[in-house]
């Protein structure tokens, strides 16, 4: 009976912390490895604002195309939490959010917004990189400019600029990591 009811209040108060989107530090969830579909979902548009969060382990497929707020382009929006994709972005902007994923984009992408907490995302080329979101891992191949809104914790590699140039890095994000690498190092993170 103590298990049952341990657990019931365990599950609640990450139910609650993921709905307001705080959560006690000691309780932080950690990423769970989670095999989740690679492709992208041709369903309907989205237009509401969620936090995309879902229960961990779940199998439904929250991904969807959009003219979102990145412009006016038809965008991927991934706003599932605990998976694990890849997806080809050529000619999207992509909008990430939930928490603990995985995702590697593909492709030549426009403008890539992370938000949520704890990603891990590889882009092989993006316009530009706006993380909002904390705690959460970029590393880009080639990307144009990089953003960090209200970003806490993130730290984002990038191997190439686009036309030859180094990226331009802006915003108001604390405690944030920045740096080049070479070539060998993204292929050795992206390819463990």
């Amino acid at each position: 009976m103590r298990k049952a009811t341990l657990l019931s209040r365990t599950l609640l108060a990450l139910t609650l912390s993921t709905m307001v989107g705080c959560a006690d530090n000691a309780s932080e969830p950690a990423p769970a490895a989670s095999a989740g579909s690679a492709t992208r979902s041709p369903g309907a548009a989205r237009t509401d604002s969620g936090t995309g969060s879902h229960a961990a382990g779940s199998t439904s497929d929250p991904d969807s195309t959009s003219a979102a707020a990145t412009g006016g382009a038809t965008s991927l929006t991934i706003s599932s939490s605990y998976s694990r994709r890849a997806t080809d972005c050529t000619g999207h902007d992509v909008v990430i959010e939930g928490q603990a994923n995985t995702i590697g984009l593909t492709g030549t992408c426009g403008t890539v917004i992370i938000g949520g907490r704890f990603n891990t995302v590889t882009v092989e080329a993006a316009d530009n990189l706006r993380i909002t979101g904390n705690s959460s891992t970029v590393i880009a191949q080639t990307v144009g400019a990089i953003r960090l809104d209200g970003a806490v914790f993130d730290t984002v590699r990038w191997v190439n600029g686009t036309d030859g140039k180094e990226p331009t890095v802006s915003g108001n994000g604390r405690a944030c990591t920045v740096a080049k690498i070479s070539g060998q190092e993204y292929e050795n993170r992206i390819r463990p």
